[in-house]
């Protein structure tokens, strides 16, 4: 059947709790309650379901094949402590003009404890403008899908709510996609009712072209595609890929998206943390003072731009399947991606780094370095295997090189086939494993505890350890080689602790490699 309200009021307030009001069907048109083939609210209509002291109540509308909603819903809770705001759903599996007076589900209570608006379509659009111009009701679909103006969806956050932007596809009519052209840009003021969420779940793709601005406090934003909720439905979309175009600034709200890839062509900003969850690609730029990682979980490659920090959240996940790239454009920009091994992260490929600053990396399992220019110190770790560059690219660190591979039997392998220079000191640490490392340049020797053999190589330099009577040594468990390959250049060791064998070979015309004295090699 067909439901029309003109200069309607539908009153279910309450003082304990607001009532339950179900126009055309219950939420997302389930359960057994008979549904409405179409369903028009005009802009004089108004639908209550508030609560004076306790809970908001709940609001559906629905239409199977079309709805047209252009009055106010409310659905406050109440001045009670702890009390919440309601529900309220506008939804259809055709088509939807969705541009109402006012939603409101706010709490007047506690700003943190408001409700959330639904709107459920089958493709929906996200615009500057409504869809039907055509004064009074009409039951004739001009097509299927939705419109939702974004004016609408900015008052209603501004107004103390959260927006839910979903799809539905039981009908197997289209994927759904959620589409947020170019120019249809959300500037919400968020001062007066503080941080909110707006949350888009698509069952197929998700794309905004737009540009989304908070102030006044945080807008938290999470993207759905191949919404989980929705999988399984007759003509769903199998992409889910997740794209934005357009300049986003959360005033210091979470960013969340989740699908079958992920990227944004232009830098974030004011974030306060990221989380990722995609079975394919994902390409991330930010802009924010530091990017912070929070849940990421990468089924392919991984990349990572930022124009400040890059930091892993402390107790995080940072998970990727194939190659991982973290670069920082900031001039002494760091990154570190875990404080130490018992925090360490799962990349599975190579992992490359671009910073001005230090970078520090532990990882779970083998630690596999691409090509990276660090600008400052490298701490690079392997929990319980080794670490090398050998399948990865050419590393050049300008500051100290720190190596740590705490397994039993993990090695470090570094510059035998790719090359890896450090403009400081050298270290490394192994729990059993051995060292091979062929420096590009000179190499210095800083403070190491290597658990197997240690081999050391520098192609075009000197090779040197610390000053006598320092007080700092290597040690290695096993034997020890240490050769230059350029003409003219040294071998000098002091506080050199081997338990095995040492070899010491200057190749270069002109070389010479001093054997320690008695006092320096033990």
């Amino acid at each position: 059947g067909r439901i029309a309200g003109q200069d309607a009021l539908i009153d279910a307030a309450g003082v304990a709790s607001g009532g339950r009001i179900r126009i055309g069907g219950d939420e997302r048109g389930q359960g057994t309650m008979p549904r409405a083939d179409a369903v028009y609210v005009d802009a004089a209509s108004t639908i209550k379901a508030d609560a004076s002291v306790g809970n908001g109540g709940r609001i559906v509308v629905w239409g199977d094949n079309a709805l047209r909603f252009y009055g106010s819903a409310s659905a406050q809770g109440g001045e009670g402590a702890g009390s919440r705001g309601g529900f309220i759903e506008t939804s259809t599996l055709g088509f939807g003009d969705i541009n109402p007076t006012a939603i409101t589900a706010r709490s007047n209570s506690s700003p943190s404890r408001s409700g959330q608006w639904l709107i459920d379509p089958l493709n929906i659009t996200i615009s500057g403008s409504s869809s039907n111009t055509t004064p009074g009701p009409t039951f004739e679909p001009t097509g299927t899908g939705a419109t939702v103006n974004v004016d609408d969806i900015r008052t209603t956050l501004e107004g103390g709510t959260n927006v839910i932007v979903t799809t539905t596809n039981p009908g197997g009519n289209e994927p759904g996609n959620i589409t947020w052209g170019p120019g249809s840009n959300l500037t919400v003021d968020l001062t007066l009712n503080g941080a909110r969420t707006l949350t888009l779940r698509a069952a197929n793709n998700i794309s905004i072209g737009s540009n989304i601005t908070a102030t006044g406090a945080g807008l938290s934003l999470t993207l759905i595609g191949l919404d989980p909720t929705q999988a399984g439905e007759p003509g769903a979309g199998t992409t889910g890929a997740v794209n934005i175009t357009g300049t986003l600034d959360l005033g210091g709200g979470v960013f969340s998206a989740s699908g079958g890839s992920f990227t944004n062509s232009v830098a974030m900003l004011n974030v306060g943390s990221f989380n990722l969850n995609v079975t394919g690609n994902a390409e991330l730029r930010d802009a924010s003072t530091t990017t912070n990682l929070n849940d990421i979980s990468v089924g392919g490659t991984l990349l990572v731009e930022s124009a400040g920090d890059i930091a892993r959240v402390d107790n995080g996940r940072l998970v990727v399947t194939g190659t991982s790239s973290f670069e920082t454009t900031a001039p002494t920009g760091s990154i570190t991606l875990a404080v130490n091994t018992g925090d360490a992260s799962a990349l599975s490929g190579a992992a490359s780094f671009t910073a001005g600053g230090d970078v520090t990396v532990a990882n779970q399992g083998n630690l596999v370095l691409g090509t990276s220019t660090i600008g400052g110190a490298l701490t690079a770790a392997s929990a319980t295997g080794g670490i090398t560059n050998d399948t990865g690219g050419d590393i050049n660190v300008a500051g100290d090189a720190i190596f740590q591979a705490l397994g039993a039997t993990g090695d470090i392998n570094l510059g035998q086939i790719h090359s890896f220079s450090t403009g400081g000191t050298f270290s490394a640490d192994t729990g059993g494993g051995d060292v091979t490392v062929l420096s590009a340049g000179a190499i210095r020797l800083g403070l190491s505890d290597i658990g197997g053999t240690l081999a050391v190589t520098a192609d075009t330099g000197n090779i040197t350890g610390f000053a006598a009577g320092s007080g700092n040594n290597v040690g290695v468990a096993g034997g020890a080689t240490f050769q230059t390959n350029a003409s003219g250049a040294t071998i000098t060791l002091n506080n050199l602790a081997v338990g095995g064998e040492l070899g010491l070979t200057a190749t270069g015309s002109g070389s010479n490699a001093p054997v320690p004295t008695a006092t320096a090699l033990t």
